[in-house]
């Protein structure tokens, strides 16, 4: 069952704590992740006991005469004694999140709207790899986003942010806390588009608006050589998985179905989000195509501009639905689309969207489906605009022709979905499916990664 988190809950998540506590989001609303404890490890077979004491007047005359048993009791007090003294010299698990300080090391304009930014930094060696819609913290210098109120040359509020014994125990989240308000560092929640552990760089695609927030003019701004800090997952731990929220695999079986987990990589999957959501789509196609995903896959991506259309890379036969909003409401063409398509290619079912008119204004040039390969290559240099030639198919909502080649039937018992993007835009995609189409609660995973009008913090 999908289970929903609240953002105190994520922030506790990303450092290990001395009690099990959940994890999961910032900006999201999502699953269930369940953190080892990672308090420090409890010496085996150790009791508390206390030695045995002597009269000091005896220590230099003979040794009092001790039974066998007392005999024992010393050998069992000095084996708890090594016992508890191997277990305080055992590591402590490594953090599932931590601090890396990191400079651009350079950046790319994909699109009007879509900036790359690539990171460098020594301790990225160890950065994360697990993939799919991970998503990390973005943390941005004071000198940037207080630069009136903020007068010390050091950028980071926390002077323990680096401190050793605070990466070990997770501190980073309840120092940030501690902070005044005015004085903490402004992070922001992004998707990790790509790790090189090799050359120590991480890769993050940024979404740059007219009003940008303080995230969005870093991107615009920054220059190789300037400074940030990622809080993200640590390969050594664990736990490193966390903060995914890609889970096909803990769909419950269906009634009618019969759906296995261990048949999760055959299930068919649908993918659903905005301009800030596309990273994270982006980085799931390429993992269902690193991990040989047999399924049917189709994304739907609704971005600013038709000039916002990427090239991705995905499994074969994949199919990326491509929606540009321009002057219409965020999400109503997404949505118009969506229903278009669920209604051609459903089972058994009666509705139809075209009955209750096209108030989004769909036409064939609003929507490009691309029909992918198995281009897998970094995407540092694969990522391009989509051209509309072939196997790309403009479709509309009058004939709703949405592939180049015949496509297998939608099938809502057996379907993963997965929706994430701006708040109010993935609540009616959830509602559409789950009310109009009979797609399980159960089957699908929901992230409302920001509400329009408001700031993550």
């Amino acid at each position: 069952m999908t289970d929903h988190r609240t953002k105190s809950q994520e922030m506790s998540a990303v450092k290990p704590s001395s009690a099990n506590e959940t994890a999961n989001t910032a900006c999201h609303i999502v699953r269930h992740h369940e953190p080892a404890d990672h308090s420090e490890p409890s010496p085996a077979n150790a009791t508390t006991s206390t030695a045995s004491t002597s009269d000091p007047q005896q220590e230099d005359s003979v040794p009092a005469q001790t039974s066998p048993d007392v005999d024992a009791a010393n050998d069992i007090n000095i084996a708890d004694e090594t016992a508890e003294q191997s277990a305080a010299d055992l590591p402590m698990e490594p953090p599932a999140f931590q601090p890396y300080l990191v400079s651009v090391a350079r950046k790319r304009r994909l699109s009007p709207h879509f900036m790359r930014i690539v990171f460098a930094g020594s301790e990225l060696g160890h950065f994360g790899t697990d993939g799919y819609d991970q998503r990390i913290k973005v943390m941005l210098p004071m000198t940037l986003t207080h630069p009136e109120t903020w007068h010390s040359r050091q950028p980071w509020a926390d002077p323990l942010l680096f401190d050793p014994a605070s990466i070990a125990h997770g501190g980073w989240w309840d120092q940030w806390r501690a902070l005044p308000p005015g004085r903490r560092n402004v992070f922001r929640t992004y998707t990790v588009r790509a790790v090189d552990q090799a050359s120590r760089e991480v890769t993050v695609d940024f979404v740059l608006h007219d009003d940008a927030g303080p995230a969005g003019t870093f991107a615009a701004t920054c220059r190789p050589g300037d400074a940030a800090v990622l809080i993200g997952p640590n390969a050594h731990s664990t736990d490193s998985a966390l903060g995914i929220d890609f889970h096909p695999d803990r769909m419950e079986p269906d009634g009618e179905s019969g759906l296995l987990r261990d048949q999760s990589r055959t299930a068919p999957t649908l993918l659903v989000g905005d301009e800030t959501a596309t990273p994270a789509i982006a980085a799931i196609l390429e993992g269902l195509a690193r991990d040989s995903w047999t399924g049917r896959v189709d994304a739907f991506i609704e971005v600013p501009r038709t000039g916002d259309f990427l090239r991705l890379s995905g499994p074969q036969g994949s199919a990326i639905h491509w929606v540009a909003r321009d002057d219409a409401p965020r999400g109503a063409r997404l949505l118009t689309a969506l229903s278009a398509w669920c209604s051609h290619t459903a089972i058994d079912n009666p509705h139809d969207s075209a009955a209750a008119g096209d108030p989004a204004g769909i036409n064939d040039t609003d929507t490009v489906t691309v029909i992918t390969g198995t281009d897998t290559a970094h995407p540092e240099t694969s990522e391009q605009p989509a051209r509309t030639i072939d196997p790309i198919k403009r479709i509309s909502n009058q004939n709703k022709r949405i592939f180049s080649r015949p496509a297998p039937p939608f099938n809502p018992a057996t379907t993963y979905c997965w929706l994430a993007g701006e708040a109010t835009l993935v609540r009616s995609a959830r509602r559409l499916l789950v009310n109009e189409f009979a797609v399980a609660k159960a089957h699908i995973s929901f992230m409302g990664y920001w509400r329009e009008g408001k700031a993550e913090l």
